[in-house]
């Protein structure tokens, strides 16, 4: 995040505001998470940042189905992996 900060100034700026603004109307003291949480710049850095760079590259589902085919036991899988890398 702090990269991606860097690397536009200009939101930098505009996110370091609203915490300041944020603290200021907290007398100055830490943010609760409650504050924290209602910080919309912050949060949308935040996500953006993990669509980005994602914790996890991809994601494996296995799908189950079993079926009869003429009285015999048929079982049938597909495996589908999402990669997030774009």
């Amino acid at each position: 995040m702090l990269q991606l900060l860097s690397t536009h100034q200009d939101l930098q700026n505009r996110l370091r505001a609203e915490i300041v603004e944020a603290r200021s109307v907290n007398g100055g003291e830490d943010l609760s998470f409650q504050a924290i949480d209602n910080l919309r710049l912050l949060s949308a850095v935040i996500r953006e940042t993990l669509r980005l760079y994602p914790p996890v590259p991809y994601v494996t589902r296995r799908y189950v189905k079993l079926f009869f085919l003429q009285e015999t036991l048929c079982i049938f899988f597909i495996y589908v992996s999402i990669t997030y890398f774009y």
